[in-house]
Parts: structure tokens; C-alpha cells; sequence
């Protein structure tokens, strides 16, 4: 059924810091990309058919190693997956305006990193 790829869109004018592991879309609002270094994960306003928006601030307490997994649940909150304790972080969501102030950490915490992240009715998992 189509013709196969269109024109690729401009980069975003502010790229990831380094190799890219994990992309999300929140809807047809918002793009993220858990990637290898500091801030470990960076997010966009995204427009269908236009692309890239000026990039979001970063968290305000980042991830705690390389991002390895990211997702949105509706357009509500995000979860990064990493490499360090506690393994996942956990933010607020805004369509159009980023993250929020971290959710607490676990109260038992994952037995080590998981490559990939999804939320399911009531929590998240992790693998």
C-alpha cells in the first residue's frame, strides 16, 4: 500500500548527546530518545508532517546512567529505563511543556538495569 519512505526530516536543531537506544512518542505531540550519555534522555515537541521542535529542558534530576529504555503512559507521565540504581526514573508529562519533578524511586527496586520499559494498567515493567 504506499510508496515507501518520504523526504527524512531536518534533524532536531539540538541533538541526543550520543548514541540513541529507545525512542517514544507521547501521541502526535511529543518525541523522546533514551540515549548513551548526560542527560541520558531528551525529549521534543513533535509536529506529524513537520518534525522536530525546540528541544525540552532536561530533567531536573537526571536519570542516573546511560538510558536505555523510554515511554510515554497517555500524555501523563514518562519512565526511563537506565543503567545505574535505581534503574527506572519516572517524571510528570506536559504535552508542550516537558518534564516535571521526578516520582520517588521504588520502594523495592529493580534487581539491575533493563534495556526496555511500558507501562501497564496499575505500573510498569521492566526487562
Amino acid at each position: 500500500p504506499g510508496a515507501g519512505f518520504g523526504v527524512k526530516y531536518a534533524n532536531p536543531g539540538t541533538l541526543p548527546t550520543d548514541i540513541g537506544f529507545s525512542v517514544a512518542f507521547c501521541g502526535n505531540t511529543d518525541i523522546a530518545v533514551a540515549h548513551y550519555n548526560s542527560p541520558y534522555v531528551t525529549a521534543y515537541p513533535w509536529t506529524p508532517g513537520g518534525g522536530f521542535g525546540i528541544k525540552y529542558a532536561n530533567p531536573g534530576t537526571l536519570p542516573t546512567g546511560t538510558g536505555l529504555g523510554v515511554a510515554f503512559y497517555g500524555n501523563t507521565d514518562i519512565a526511563v529505563s537506565h543503567s545505574n540504581p535505581p534503574y527506572i526514573s519516572t517524571y510528570p508529562w506536559t504535552p508542550g511543556g516537558g518534564f516535571g519533578v521526578k516520582y520517588a524511586d521504588p520502594g523495592t527496586l529493580p534487581g539491575g538495569g533493563g534495556t526496555e520499559v511500558a507501562f501497564l494498567r496499575g505500573g510498569f515493567w521492566l526487562s
